[in-house]
């Protein structure tokens, strides 16, 4: 059934890859596969954001089987084909599966997997590959529970854990909860749900384990406040979607032609973007809900409760208070519980329609009551064709009044739009020309700016605003008289209801067959035609994009997503909900972060060109010309309003492992931030130890620079990378002074130092020794005079420790599921 929506897909003929597919999700799953493959466990990424935890990212799905087993078998761009269509097909069976265990019969059980797999919900948000996964295991989360079965409860909990969206998960896991409490009555089976789901999480234990490890060092550490937790409510208005996608306009993923915009130029409402509103459903399977809510007065009650969550307001802040909800924000996500209940009450709706129907050709049961009355059919058909009529009439009038109020509505959207244009030129200042420093202003440094108002752009919204009103009330357009055809269809078929189902699959096929976007096999994964292997050393020099906003055509050769990770790049920045905010801070200060786009990128980098030559960026892509650096190479041609990509050269980049002879110790990151600017970074490096010293140098007794350096002996410090590894570094180095390694600091690795060994001269213990964090980034270490061998470890810590248990937990949970796959709990 899914090859009804994505043809092109299924057959080859397209691929699923725009906005965050492209961003992230498949460059990020293509490189753990070949870590997987090399016989390595995906900890680190050396390639982006100066090396990055990205397993713990959450996102990735890296420990998630069902997830990362296509992409060790087949190319990247058919294995993410493969993922998102088997995850659909999963999803629709489980929640067809539940439904016959509900006791529902005939076409109800097919009509509640056709509604959750190809829901609104589902569709538009597969951009986010690993919330499609989880989502996928929600219907069989129920079955299982409702059939008492344990160890599939254990499993779903598991890979709804491990699929690659903590936020997913957590929802999921709250709907799976009450769900649970509502549906088993016995105290002992409740308390067996809670320790299946337990173990559940036992299996997912290291993805969550070194998940939190990492919210510690970002921007979500100790959870969000109210206003960033709410970004992403669903505006109540907007909630005519369900049946009405297009009222406030209509933008796929792939319409917005800009990279690292999240709103295009087709929606025009007051949430976030058009996807991460939608929640469609259709006049079918909303109605039909209805008629079922009688029956399922639970989910009915569970679907207006998530509705009024998506939302956001005081029942969001409520739920914010239970235990990892604090790091939420897009409470219109709350939609997959809202998607979920409509499948199941549309399910018991369209029973009721049948048994209904059937009382009325057989004629019994009525005065039993076993079986409601006939009329109760008709009344509801009568009240669907009441509701057209009214929706037409409304349309006509819509239609005279949006005539005579149009003069005064263009005004008040000019007056609005003007508005905004000029609050933003008074906040513009700051982040533009000068990042601000750290602690909390760090982190607004750290965050990219509001996708700005163009003053210019103001008179064609404003049409597209009233094009839109116009076509909402127009019965010409698809948008309108698609929906009333299928209330007058869903009248005519209460009568025929086994034509029902065909009916909710139209339905669901006109919205959501072309949402994901699909492109031509030759576009995905192009390798870039100036990329040489020169750039793609291990260890070596840095490769990033200056200015990555720009025309989404030139994310290929600009490498301005996570496509370096696939190609071998060593990059500076990776986009993730869980940014380490020390990062993308100084990334904002050097102009190489995500926000804002066009010249001032380039101010800000000449700016403090010294702070990305700390980082050991070398190459630099732009559309833009960079003065003082050396121009390579440049590819393609300008077009309207596209410059050619360009590839430049820094040379006074400094090398990823340097010695520096004099270090100053200070006490935080404002004072290392305040520092940064008046340091020689290949002369003086900034310890963070919680300390203010006055600087030293390794090499004699004085304060200055010079005092140690001039006394009628060369300083011999000197370092050379050995062995770069993902997870391993060596160096052989020259003291004394301090080893800068400018890779991320972070908790999980470790040092130990060899006199002696590579760099010659007698060999002895290893020793370990702290790395310390230096010019706010970086990993250092003190080195003493002579020649030393300093090897770098990632340790992954207790995530690490607890994977092989788990991995041995999943695969006896999978076989107790499947020895007692036959028989339900108690049987």
């Amino acid at each position: 059934m899914t090859v009804l929506f994505t043809p092109e897909a299924a057959t080859g003929q397209g691929f699923f890859w725009y906005h965050d597919l492209r961003h992230h999700h498949l460059p990020w799953r293509a490189w753990a596969a070949a870590e997987w493959l090399a016989g390595r466990v995906p900890w680190w990424a050396p390639g982006a954001a100066n090396g990055f935890p990205l397993l713990a990212e959450g996102q990735g799905g890296f420990l998630y089987p069902p997830g990362m087993l296509p992409f060790l078998l087949f190319p990247a761009p058919a294995a993410l084909t493969v993922n998102i269509l088997g995850h659909q097909a999963w999803a629709g069976l489980g929640m067809h599966l539940y439904a016959h265990r509900r006791g529902m019969r005939g076409m109800a059980p097919y009509v509640a997997g056709i509604v959750w797999m190809f829901s609104g919900f589902m569709v538009s948000h597969t951009l986010y590959l690993g919330m499609q996964n989880a989502l996928a295991w929600g219907g069989w989360l129920l079955w299982a529970t409702l059939d008492r079965r344990w160890p599939v409860v254990s499993l779903c909990v598991g890979m709804i854990g491990l699929a690659g969206h903590p936020q997913a998960a957590a929802f999921l896991g709250l709907i799976g909860a009450v769900h649970a409490a509502g549906a088993l009555r016995r105290p002992g089976e409740i308390a067996r749900w809670g320790l299946a789901a337990a173990g559940g999480a036992a299996l997912a234990s290291p993805q969550l384990v070194a998940t939190l490890e990492l919210s510690r060092s970002s921007m979500r550490d100790g959870g969000v406040d109210a206003g960033f937790a709410g970004i992403g409510a669903m505006p109540i208005q907007e909630w005519i979607g369900a049946v009405l996608p297009s009222f406030f306009g209509f933008d796929r993923p792939g319409d917005v032609t800009e990279t690292y915009y999240h709103r295009g130029p087709g929606y025009w409402g007051q949430g976030v973007n058009h996807w991460e509103m939608c929640f469609f459903l259709g006049f079918p399977v909303v109605i039909l809900a209805i008629i079922g809510a009688r029956r399922s007065r639970g989910w009915a009650a569970g679907g207006l409760i998530c509705l009024l969550l998506m939302a956001g307001g005081p029942l969001w802040d409520l739920v914010r208070l239970l235990p990892g909800f604090g790091w939420f924000r897009f409470p219109a996500r709350f939609a997959m519980g809202v998607s979920m209940a409509a499948a199941i009450l549309a399910a018991g709706g369209w029973e009721r329609a049948a048994r209904l129907q059937l009382s009325a050709r057989i004629g019994i049961g009525v005065s039993a009551g076993i079986i409601p009355e006939p009329r109760e059919l008709r009344q509801i058909r009568a009240a669907v064709i009441a509701g057209l009529a009214l929706a037409l009439a409304g349309a006509g009038l819509g239609t005279v009044a949006l005539e005579a109020a149009e003069p005064r509505m263009r005004a008040a959207l000019t007056a609005r739009f003007e508005r905004k244009v000029a609050q933003q030129a008074e906040q513009a200042g700051t982040h533009q020309v000068e990042a601000a420093p750290p602690a909390s202003p760090m982190l607004a440094a750290a965050l990219p700016p509001p996708e700005p108002e163009v003053a210019a752009l103001i008179p064609y919204k404003v049409d597209r605003i009233v094009a839109g009103l116009r076509r909402d009330v127009s019965l010409a357009a698809p948008e309108v008289w698609w929906p009333a055809l299928t209330l007058l269809l869903l009248a005519w078929g209460l009568r025929r209801p086994g034509w029902l189902p065909l009916l909710i699959l139209a339905d669901l096929w006109w919205f959501g067959h072309g949402y994901q976007r699909l492109a031509p096999p030759g576009e995905v994964l192009q390798r870039p035609e100036w990329l040489s292997s020169n750039l793609t050393e291990p260890g070596g020099w840095r490769l990033t994009v200056l200015d990555r906003r720009g025309p989404e055509e030139l994310d290929g050769q600009l490498l301005s997503a996570s496509l370096g990770l696939v190609w071998g790049t060593q990059d500076v920045i990776l986009p993730s909900p869980l940014l380490m905010v020390r990062n993308d801070a100084f990334l904002a200060a050097t102009g190489l972060d995500i926000g804002d786009k066009g010249s001032v990128k380039v101010q800000r980098y000449l700016r403090r060109q010294a702070w990305a030559r700390r980082m050991g960026v070398r190459w630099l892509l732009s559309r833009h010309e960079i003065p003082g650096l050396q121009e390579l190479m440049r590819t393609g041609e300008p077009g309207p309003g596209t410059d050619p990509v360009r590839l430049y050269a820094d040379t006074g980049a400094l090398p990823r492992a340097r010695m520096v002879p004099c270090w100053r110790q200070v006490a935080g990151p404002e004072a290392v931030w305040a520092g940064l600017d008046g340091a020689d970074p290949a002369r003086t490096v900034l310890i963070e130890d919680g300390t203010e010293r006055a600087e030293q140098c390794a090499a004699g007794t004085g304060a200055g620079i010079g005092a140690g350096i001039t006394d009628g002996a060369a300083w011999p410090g000197e370092a050379r990378i050995v062995d770069y590894q993902p997870q391993s570094v060596e160096i052989a180095a020259t003291g004394p002074g301090v080893l800068v390694l400018a890779d991320s600091w972070y908790p999980g690795w470790r040092a130990t130092v060899e006199p002696g060994g590579a760099a010659g001269g007698a060999g002895g213990a290893a020793q370990e020794v702290p790395i310390l964090r230096a010019d706010l980034l970086f990993r250092a270490v003190v080195v003493s005079a002579g020649a030393h061998t300093i090897r770098f470890r990632f340790d992954p810590g207790r995530a690490g420790r607890l994977l092989p248990a788990a991995g041995l937990g999943m695969i006896g949970m999978l076989g107790w599921a499947l020895a007692t796959g036959g028989r339900r709990a108690g049987t």
